[in-house]
């Protein structure tokens, strides 16, 4: 170990696997991703900057007396966001900014760029403004008399053609210029969601540089991983207490060691297993959503418990391969097949409390955590007493461990128990999955892409 950190310590190395990753995967999704929310989110031209843009646009001829007024328009809001953002650019560079030298190119490129699209920009402006207001001037037309601009619009006349040729070529011109002034702006949002992600580990940096330009960064949804963290914990606490409880009263089949690794990794993986996959279906293709006239998806319900057991069953024969080293290897694979009850269960009733419809007529979210934490409960409860009833009718070998256990410790030590359990798991995950994994989460999202730039 110490001396790969040595070796990393080379400043080559480092550099040379940068380079190689890059050269592969280009930009990073990430930046792409923070593009896209940088597209979609709300601009504010910050005050201090007004003076700065307004003497750079001075410089080339172009005066701007109401910066309101500006922004209303679509082109004139998105040159004062190109310019916003060039200006902060130049800021990074006179910083000295590692990422802008490792970029000097590109950001030379994009210097040269906005000189030209400036120069564009002014001159499209003020000639579709003189076009306009010769057109008005001509006409004798007041700009908000729609009535007499219908008209003029219907005469068939020598000068009427002329003027729709020269309205016509003014539309072009400006939507030319928006049309580039897009371009850059795209180019631009992804230069400077790079430049966030290479300076700023953390969101709280991220955010603080970005607002900094005038963009308005809100706090990404909590993410599954911490979700299913919490569970696992509470699952290998649980489990490790319920054995040194019930250490006398239980006895271990076959190999003990591999049966207590078998409680402590196949119990929380199956948890992982079932959160992690519902979320995923509910939050990416909306699986577990109602229907048109609010129908529970009761297909999606019983099938993902399913496809939360069919990745434990390898993990399940890997164990009844070690802890039953001494008995017959296929008896045991099929006489352990009822356990997988217990994980399409977790499946099953993840799936249907994860809807967002769950629990609505409860304004209380502590409530609904509660009935989370019942119904979650109560179906492990049942999960089980079913296995318990197979294990009566046909031997499972995991289910040994309670054979010579008591009525009192049966009914304390594991109902009560796993009913407890399983509150805990309901009440501090389900809320959380049915919140992070929401549909009108994942509709705000999918629109971000078709809103980008609609509110440059």
């Amino acid at each position: 170990m110490w001396l790969a950190i040595f070796v990393w310590l080379v400043p080559v190395i480092p550099l040379a696997w940068r380079n190689f990753c890059q050269g592969i995967a280009g930009i990073p999704t990430c930046a792409f991703d923070l593009r896209d929310e940088l597209a979609g989110s709300p601009f504010e031209l910050r005050p201090e900057d007004c003076d700065v843009i307004r003497r750079k646009f001075g410089r080339i001829g172009y005066q701007i007396d109401d910066f309101v007024a500006v922004q209303s328009t679509a082109i004139q809001s998105r040159l004062l966001k190109v310019a916003a953002i060039m200006h902060h650019l130049e800021q990074w560079c006179a910083n000295g900014e590692t990422f802008i030298e490792r970029n000097s190119e590109h950001y030379a490129e994009l210097l040269r760029v906005f000189d030209l699209v400036s120069f564009k920009a002014v001159r499209t402006l003020k000639s579709s403004a003189a076009v306009y207001g010769a057109i008005m001037h001509e006409g004798k037309v007041e700009p908000d008399d729609w009535h007499a601009l219908d008209s003029l619009a219907a005469q068939d006349s020598p000068s009427n053609q002329l003027q729709l040729a020269a309205q016509n070529a003014a539309g072009g011109m400006l939507e030319d210029l928006r049309k580039d002034l897009d371009f850059m702006l795209d180019n631009l949002l992804l230069f400077i969601a790079r430049g966030a992600l290479a300076g700023e580990g953390d969101f709280a940096g991220r955010k603080r540089r970005l607002e900094a330009i005038g963009f308005t960064m809100k706090a990404p949804p909590p993410g599954i991983m911490w979700t299913v963290a919490t569970a696992v914990a509470v699952t290998v606490g649980w489990s490790l207490l319920w054995l040194i409880a019930l250490n006398r009263d239980i006895s271990i089949p076959g190999d003990k060691l591999y049966g207590v690794m078998r409680m402590l990794i196949v119990t929380p993986a199956e948890f992982v297993v079932s959160f992690w996959l519902v979320h995923y279906l509910k939050r990416h293709y909306a699986f577990a959503n109602e229907g048109m006239f609010g129908q529970p998806p009761v297909g999606f319900i019983l099938s993902a418990g399913l496809l939360g057991a069919l990745p434990i069953f390898p993990v399940q024969v890997y164990f009844d391969y070690n802890q039953f080293y001494d008995r017959n290897f296929w008896q045991v694979v099929l006489g352990d097949l009822p356990v997988l009850l217990f994980p399409w269960s977790l499946g099953t009733m993840t799936a249907l409390l994860v809807q967002d419809s769950m629990w609505s007529s409860y304004k209380s979210r502590r409530m609904k955590r509660v009935l989370d934490g019942v119904v979650f409960g109560a179906g492990m409860v049942v999960a089980v007493l079913l296995i318990s009833a197979i294990h009566r009718v046909s031997d499972i070998p995991v289910m040994e461990l309670l054979d010579r256990t008591s009525t009192v410790v049966m009914v304390l030590g594991v109902f009560v128990c796993t009913f407890a359990f399983g509150f805990v798991i309901g009440y501090l995950v389900i809320a959380r999955i049915r919140e992070i994994s929401s549909s009108s989460y994942v509709a705000d999202k999918a629109l971000i892409s078709d809103q980008a730039l609609m509110r440059a």
